[in-house]
């Protein structure tokens, strides 16, 4: 089962209601999910001990992404509304689809000072939007808005399926 973390009303578009569970209810559930999605809409206190005990895929958007860079030993800075260009710079399995070049809108939370075992799938001008780690399948997306989201919720549930064929 994925499992899909959020407080507030983010993800209901992209997964059953069923899947969706408040951050400070997670950490048992975590534990036996095939996969984690942590949402825009998270309690940093409950996704810091949710990163540090994970055990399969993750997902985290937007703030939950500064908060597992965070964890992983990089520096974020505050919430930062804007619209940006964001360019695709290397291949990921979650980017599959969409144009190497694209508008996102809304908050960002910037990242600075990426740990050496995470690779920067894309950037703007503020800075890194798509991350994922080299060695395990966390990824994170610094944007929380717009079509490519459920692209990229998409891909990521794709990856799963190979993923658990594999390991």
């Amino acid at each position: 089962m994925v499992v899909v973390i959020d407080d507030g009303q983010g993800f209901t578009n992209f997964v059953t209601k069923e899947n969706i569970i408040k951050s400070k209810e997670a950490l048992k559930t975590v534990k036996k999910a095939d996969a984690v999605i942590l949402s825009n809409n998270i309690d940093e206190n409950a996704c810091e001990k949710i990163v540090k005990n994970l055990s399969s895929p993750c997902l985290a958007v937007g703030k939950s992404a500064a908060i597992v860079a965070k964890v992983f030993g990089a520096k974020s800075e505050g919430n930062i509304k804007n619209k940006r260009a964001i360019i695709i710079k290397a291949h990921s399995p979650i980017t599959l689809g969409l144009k190497k070049r694209f508008v996102a809108d809304g908050s960002v939370y910037k990242i600075k000072d990426m740990p050496e075992d995470f690779k920067i799938i894309a950037n703007s001008r503020l800075g890194i939007e798509i991350y994922q780690h080299i060695q395990f399948p966390i990824f994170g997306v610094c944007f929380s808005a717009g079509t490519e989201i459920k692209t990229i919720v998409k891909n990521f549930l794709s990856f799963l399926g190979i993923w658990k064929k594999y390991h």
